[in-house]
């Protein structure tokens, strides 16, 4: 077999580059004026109800959502991003999954996302319905629930739904009066989190805690003056509630609640953040 000449490898690599940059740019559409606007207004939470739809940003969040059943609904990159060889690997995943690609300008994308610097690539998700938790055939013997009651910063919601992804909890239940879901925040702060475990919305929690209370779960509220934490012979089916640092949780829950803990206090700050409870809380449980 005869060997190829430094050239003729040259000549072959070069147009094998040019053949797979066409074939990518084949990809790539140019986003229009109207579904820019569309997606501009998905920056407000009343348009993302009505859409159903919502924005996220960022490498680590794009890649979890294409790894996801989560339908996306299209792509939005910069020239930069696309061309860039490192990030071909997700646009693979992309391709495969059949997800249209836009062009968007740096300055653009930024003005469409909550952060200064999108890292070259957003992505519109549809909203997905979580089906109705059965507390029936819910049975696991190891059990395990976080609600939040009134939590209003997204920031803390987002790094809860990562707590409960990273110990595995079985649902996470977000009641009425908390900050949204799908706000870019939260979104954000979850790192792809949000993709990875049943999360129930706007629940009734006094209504809810009740009914699973007769499947056999106890409810522990998460309060600043009730037993410590290490002092209990926790249940296998449990449900940890959480409330906002400034509020508490409501009277209603606490008269639900079976058992109020707290997390004992060694110095003297006034109160711990509500995000870093909950992990101490399920790790206390977990381990």
């Amino acid at each position: 077999m005869q060997k190829l000449t430094y050239f003729q490898v040259y000549y072959i690599l070069n147009y094998y580059h040019i053949y797979l940059y066409f074939k990518q740019m084949k990809m790539l559409s140019q986003l229009t004026k109207e579904k820019s606007k569309s997606i501009r207004k998905l920056s407000q939470k009343k348009f993302r109800e009505i859409e159903r739809k919502f924005i996220i940003e960022g490498v680590k969040i794009v890649q979890e959502a294409m790894a996801s059943d989560w339908i996306t609904e299209s792509v939005l990159v910069t020239k930069e991003f696309f061309s860039n060889p490192s990030n071909k690997d997700l646009f693979k995943m992309i391709e495969e999954k059949g997800v249209p690609v836009f062009q968007i300008s740096a300055n653009d994308l930024d003005a469409m996302t909550d952060t200064l610097t999108a890292q070259g690539i957003a992505a519109i998700v549809e909203e997905k319905i979580t089906e109705h938790l059965n507390l029936r055939t819910l049975n696991s013997l190891n059990s395990i629930m976080v609600a939040v009651d009134r939590i209003s910063d997204a920031g803390n919601l987002g790094t809860i739904i990562r707590i409960c992804d990273w110990f595995k909890a079985d649902a996470l239940l977000i009641g009425q009066e908390s900050v949204e879901l799908f706000n870019p925040k939260v979104v954000r702060g979850t790192m792809g989190s949000v993709f990875h475990l049943p999360i129930y919305r706007n629940v009734d929690l006094v209504r809810w805690l009740s009914n699973a209370k007769t499947f056999g779960y106890k409810v522990y509220a998460a309060t600043m003056d009730g037993s410590p934490l290490q002092s209990q012979n926790y249940q296998k089916k449990s449900i940890f509630v959480f409330g906002s640092e400034s509020h508490g949780i409501s009277d209603g829950i606490q008269r639900i609640a079976d058992t109020n803990i707290t997390i004992p206090r060694f110095g003297k700050a006034e109160s711990l953040n509500v995000a870093v409870a909950c992990g101490i809380v399920i790790a206390n449980f977990k381990l």
